[in-house]
Parts: C-alpha cells; sequence; structure tokens
C-alpha cells in the first residue's frame, strides 16, 4: 500500500490543460469575456508564478482534501 507521502493531498500543478477546464466548456461569447478580464491574466501570468512547495506544509500527508 502506498504511503501519504507517494499520494499525500499536496499535488503540485501540472501545465497540462484538462478536457474540463471550464473556459473550454463556455460559448465563445462568453470565453471571448473572460479572455478579455483580469481573472484571464491572473490565471495565465501571475498564478503561474507562485512556487507552490512553499505551502507543501499547509497540506496533511495522509488526512485532508487534496489542493487538486
Amino acid at each position: 500500500m502506498p504511503s501519504g507521502s507517494e499520494f499525500g493531498v499536496f499535488r503540485k500543478t501540472s501545465g497540462q490543460m484538462s478536457m474540463l477546464e471550464s473556459q473550454l466548456l463556455l460559448p465563445p461569447t462568453k470565453r471571448q469575456r473572460l479572455e478579455g478580464s483580469w481573472a484571464h491574466a491572473f490565471r495565465t501570468v501571475v498564478l503561474p508564478l507562485i512556487d507552490e512547495e512553499l505551502f507543501r506544509a499547509c497540506f496533511h500527508d495522509s488526512d485532508g482534501r487534496p489542493n487538486k
């Protein structure tokens, strides 16, 4: 059985998009609105700059909800 450290609740963000990304499920007009908003810039520019390893200590190795 895998230990908590192998499959803990902290998971690094993958650069690959999911097939269920909300922006892929939006109609074209709403997607354009999203891409023109601050939220899109925040997600594509700011979030990738955050070092997620700094937050690893905030997640229990085996108990709790995953961050992803």
